[in-house]
């Protein structure tokens, strides 16, 4: 319990910089942000390491890798702040319930998303052979290869969508979101033709575990990667559009499939429903995100603006 708390001091850091790193995106500066964020990681797993190897004590090496994050965060971005904005901490009861409700549907949203993303784990855990567990988690992993590449290309890209849609350069936005896309689907096709060429051996290879005859599956999983990058795409551009709440809807309908078509699915056809089950999944995702984004442009086209429009006399 003590080494809980430790670690959720520490991840409570996290979330004091990422507010310094948000501010820092909405200048136009994300370099200054991800050079934070790599000096920040490097200097506490360093000490955490360290410490761990000479202590041989997890608890101690734990409270190092708190600390020392908190203090190149102070160090870092108190001295980067400054040229954005005048510092001050304010408490305000009316704002922090405002932005606790403004934020609260992401919130619920990524606490579904992480059970969605995880349906397939919990239902072979459920209902078959803890090897088979361990293949899937090794087929599974590469498929987040694909979300890590389409956030290098996406996030340097979220402070342009938000000044393009506040500024109402709505065919910039679109514009921009379809090379997102474009980048994303690329990305797919390459990792999965890697995936078929070398993804069985170089896995069997790095884990030490015989994967022969599971090529299939690492390609269904690839292309349920590259379909959950794709919905990230929507996922933004609803939120950058202040439309967060219809987040929850989009997400709230695959976490119900999930329920009932993953237990069905690694029930009925074992690994490769796994697989396939994950793969409909996100596809249903990204279609429900889709069409909620592609609602709310047709109001913005029909109307100039995303609220109702007035009626007669008004």
């Amino acid at each position: 319990a003590a080494l809980t708390l430790v670690f959720c001091l520490y991840r409570g850091g996290e979330s004091f910089s990422d507010v310094f790193e948000g501010l820092y995106q909405q200048k136009g500066r994300y370099d200054i942000s991800a050079k934070g964020v790599f000096i920040k990681y490097l200097v506490s797993t360093g000490c955490f390491i360290a410490v761990l190897y000479i202590s041989k004590n997890l608890m101690t090496a734990a409270c190092c890798l708190a600390l020392s994050y908190l203090l190149v965060f102070l160090a870092y971005d108190s001295a980067a702040v400054g040229a954005f904005e005048r510092f001050t901490v304010q408490f305000r009861a009316g704002h922090l319930r405002r932005l606790l409700l403004a934020c609260l549907p992401l919130f619920i949203g990524s606490f579904l998303s992480g059970y969605i993303n995880n349906s397939a784990k919990y239902a072979i855990d459920a209902y078959l052979a803890s090897e088979i567990q361990t293949y899937f988690n090794i087929l599974f992993m590469p498929a987040f290869v694909i979300n890590l590449f389409a956030g290098f290309i996406l996030k340097p890209q979220l402070s342009v969508l938000a000044e393009q849609f506040s500024q109402g350069q709505v065919k910039k936005f679109l514009l921009t979101m379809g090379k997102q896309v474009m980048y994303i689907l690329l990305i797919t096709l390459v990792c999965m033709a890697g995936g078929y060429a070398l993804g069985i051996p170089v896995l069997s290879w790095f884990y030490g575990v015989e994967l022969e005859g599971y090529r299939g599956v690492l390609l269904v999983l690839l292309a349920a990667g590259g379909v959950s990058a794709l919905y990230n795409v929507f996922y933004y551009c609803i939120t950058i559009m202040r439309r967060q709440y219809m987040v929850l809807v989009g997400y709230g309908v695959v976490f119900l499939l999930s329920l009932v078509w993953m237990p069905f699915a690694v029930r009925t056809a074992g690994i490769w429903g796994a697989a396939w089950g994950y793969l409909g999944l996100m596809v249903v995702m990204n279609g429900a995100f889709a069409l909620i984004l592609a609602y709310y442009l047709y109001r913005l086209k029909k109307y100039g603006h995303l609220r109702r429009a007035p009626k007669q006399g008004a």
